[in-house]
């Protein structure tokens, strides 16, 4: 028989195979998971401002307590008495000074690449003076500074640009009774610049896990004069920093910080310049180098859950004064943040 025409065998019947379809789960919410990227977020020490940025339609809240305590006269880089101070023809030397600032801060995601900051400090300074004669007194203003509004930009994988104004809505006609009577306080005891200051800075931070590092330029560029015929000096900040982290929730940190400030141009008539060397636009340029150490920490449990708590010690290492100058003894800060 030929082999086309050979019986075929009929193929084996199979028996259907099921699979069982499980049901997929539900999705989770986008908020949450906006809220577990920040949680695992790396931020700077708790003085750097403008670090990071937000997922779209998040929020931040942020409180700050800054305390910068100054002491002692100096000229150029060398510590100068009060005599010293009074030979230059002045009849009033400062002794010290403590500036308190209660920083609010408001941030929101506009989008994950775009997010605007709001700040809004409140100033308490206090200043110790002793005239020529021997006669101690004290001075004093609080009230609100200038407002200050950014936007932060992500640029390329691990930058940051700002973009921002500063609004003159901080007093800059401050009295107090002096010896000399009820008098205006020195541009360093006023409140505000009393002008609309261009804010810009640019951010690099990389997480190198548990090691993380980054660093800062931050400037504030003054324009035109305030109503009193004069304007502050510009400022340029440069920081870097390193820190590790020391639990999932915790970290420390190791900062260097750089400030020039320019001296202040013009000149407000109701000062006496010949009298307090704070009254004077030229002692107002310095040149200081800082270090500072801080430690922050992020609660998962309980009422205070997603919470940060943050602090930072700053001391100088180098201070240029142009003229007498306050120079600074040390600064601290206190932080706290939680996001919405």
């Amino acid at each position: 028989m030929p082999p086309e025409t050979m019986a075929q065998p009929e193929p084996a019947q199979q028996e259907p195979v099921y699979k069982m379809v499980e049901e997929p789960e539900p999705a989770k919410p986008i908020a949450h998971k906006h809220h577990k990227e920040h949680i695992h977020h790396v931020f700077a020490p708790i003085e750097v401002m403008g670090d990071h940025l937000h997922p779209e339609g998040q929020w931040m809240l942020s409180y700050r307590y800054k305390r910068h305590f100054m002491h002692g006269n100096r000229i150029g880089n060398s510590r100068v008495d009060l005599s010293d101070v009074y030979n230059l023809g002045f009849t009033v030397a400062q002794k010290e000074m403590t500036v308190d600032t209660h920083l609010f801060n408001l941030m929101y995601g506009v989008n994950d690449n775009f997010t605007l900051s709001a700040t809004a400090p409140y100033l308490v300074k206090d200043g110790d003076l002793r005239t020529s004669g021997g006669t101690d007194f004290s001075t004093e203003s609080k009230g609100l500074g200038d407002l200050k509004v950014a936007g932060l930009m992500k640029t390329g994988e691990r930058g940051i640009f700002k973009l921002g104004v500063s609004l003159p809505t901080g007093d800059i006609d401050k009295r107090d009774t002096t010896p000399s009577g009820y008098i205006k306080l020195p541009y360093g005891m006023q409140l505000g610049s009393g002008t609309y200051d261009l804010l810009a800075g640019y951010t690099w931070q990389h997480n190198d896990n548990p090691t993380f590092y980054g660093t800062q330029v931050d400037t504030t560029f003054r324009t035109g004069k305030n109503d009193n015929e004069y304007r502050l000096g510009n400022e340029y900040k440069l920081t870097s920093w390193v820190g590790r982290k020391v639990t999932e929730r915790s970290d420390v940190t190791f900062r260097v910080l750089g400030r020039l400030r320019g001296e202040v141009h013009g000149a407000d008539s109701d000062l006496n310049a010949a009298t307090n060397p704070a009254n004077a636009a030229d002692n107002y340029e310095n040149a200081v180098v800082e270090t500072a150490v801080g430690y922050s920490y992020t609660a998962d449990r309980g009422a205070l859950k997603g919470h940060r708590f943050a602090a930072e010690f700053i001391v100088p290492v180098y201070q240029n004064m142009e003229g007498p100058q306050l120079e600074t003894d040390h600064r601290f800060v206190l932080g706290w943040q939680k996001v919405f």
